[in-house]
């Protein structure tokens, strides 16, 4: 299984939803928001998880998932990755024509 994160990364969430099951909340992720990540790993379901420097995950959360209660990788694009796009579209020259 390939993951394009390691520990030390800059990531930022693009995917911030949540779960109706009660043990995530005041986990909640924020869209738009960058983390560190702190280790990757492979689940019980042969998903790439993430945990987070910035996120500490509740009590209950680490007992249903034995310690190990992060997010899925899918959830997160590298932190360069957007900062080069916020670079470009403040950088983009106004069209004259279409401002009113």
């Amino acid at each position: 299984m390939k993951c394009k994160f390691q520990a030390g990364d800059k990531v930022v969430c693009v995917d911030a939803s949540r779960p109706s099951v009660g043990y995530w909340r005041g986990d909640a992720l924020c869209e738009g928001s960058i983390y560190t990540v702190a280790c990757v790993y492979v689940d019980v379901h042969s998903e790439v998880g993430l945990m987070l420097v910035e996120v500490s995950r509740n009590a209950i959360s680490l007992k249903v998932h034995n310690g190990v209660a992060g997010y899925y990788a899918r959830r997160f694009r590298p932190a360069e990755d957007i900062e080069q796009f916020r670079r470009l579209c403040t950088n983009l020259p106004v069209d004259a024509e279409l401002v009113e």
